[in-house]
């Protein structure tokens, strides 16, 4: 009896030993307070507040009928930061800034992740995100399965509207869907750290050292200096310059040939180069005025005298000609002589 009775015992350890491997290889289910204490782990492990979400990360917390909080994801691809046009890097420094901002207002209720898509291209089909850009919520009631879709519809996505998005507008928005306070972004700046009144002590001694030098300096005692900067300011003003800096609106041209108006937004340079130009014949009209006034009479030679005087009116009856032909090409007003 003893023999058998030792082979129950070998074979009931061997059950047990089995039974409790078993038990250790299958990821016991988290509770909502452990899912919630790993992810602010994960977030106070990040630099700017904003978690890598990972297929393992997401299968480990995310998944669910519910969770304890919303998690925000900004969809992100690597080897397209350096386009210009989509400006990922600018958004998801921003990104940064709110998740930073959050994570010390709110901690434990908002969460915000980047998913990266060259790593992560399961995820993204998960979550259902075909293009760039796009940052989605994932709330607290939306059952997520392991091995099904996530059901995000449009209204989970952050509008385009105001993209690029600014620190500002995401965190207005992330607030305002997960039922949040507003907060306010707190932008790193010079102006705001500790040695900020060391550094402006210095700006304003250097500034006192160089105004000195500047006014005792030789070269500013010259009169063409100051006329050249005249010259300067009057050729930007007639050139549309002044015009757009101070209204801040865009130009309405009148076409003569579709008998319609045209608007031209900032960044288009047609207009631009031709305000310039205009702007460079006002100019040489001007100083064709200023030399028959003031440097004409000087030249004691009266046939030079004479030959300058023709020179300049031709000039100027030129440039005049052709400021005229090209307003009234551009506007359809006639310029009436008196």
């Amino acid at each position: 009896m003893a023999p058998g009775r030792g082979a129950v015992r070998l074979l009931t350890t061997a059950i047990c030993i089995g039974l409790y491997s078993h038990c250790l290889a299958v990821p016991q289910e988290l509770t909502d307070v452990e899912k919630v204490a790993a992810l602010s782990k994960l977030q106070s492990q990040s630099s700017d507040g904003v978690i890598q979400l990972t297929k393992e990360v997401f299968d480990r917390y995310i998944v669910g009928p519910a969770r304890p909080f919303t998690l925000y994801v900004l969809a992100d691809a690597l080897h397209m930061r350096n386009q210009g046009n989509m400006k990922l890097g600018q958004v998801a420094r921003e990104y940064g800034l709110v998740a930073s901002t959050l994570r010390k207002a709110t901690p434990g209720k908002v969460f915000l992740t980047r998913a990266e898509f060259t790593s992560e291209k399961e995820l993204f089909g998960k979550l259902g995100i075909v293009s760039l850009p796009h940052l989605a919520l994932i709330p607290p009631s939306l059952p997520v399965g392991a091995a099904q879709a996530v059901g995000l519809t449009k209204d989970h996505a952050m509008p385009l509207n105001d993209y690029p998005w600014s620190a500002e507008t995401i965190a207005g928005w992330v607030t305002e869907t997960a039922g949040l306070p507003a907060v306010e972004i707190n932008r790193p700046s010079l102006l705001k750290s500790r040695f900020a009144p060391v550094f402006m002590l210095l700006f304003m001694a250097s500034a006192a050292v160089l105004g000195y030098r500047l006014y005792h300096a030789p070269f500013l005692r010259h009169t063409w200096i100051y006329m050249a900067g005249s010259l300067v300011i009057y050729w930007f003003s007639v050139s549309g310059g002044m015009y757009i800096i101070i209204r801040g609106m865009p130009f309405v041209q009148f076409d003569q040939r579709t008998r319609s108006s045209n608007l031209f937004l900032p960044g288009q340079g047609q207009l631009g180069a031709e305000g310039y130009i205009m702007g460079t014949q006002y100019l040489l009209f001007g100083l064709a005025v200023a030399a028959g006034t003031h440097l004409l009479p000087r030249v004691r030679d009266s046939a030079a005298r004479r030959r300058l005087g023709y020179a300049l009116v031709a000039g100027g009856a030129l440039l005049m000609r052709s400021i005229m032909g090209t307003h009234h090409w551009k506007t359809g007003m006639t310029t009436h002589w008196y």
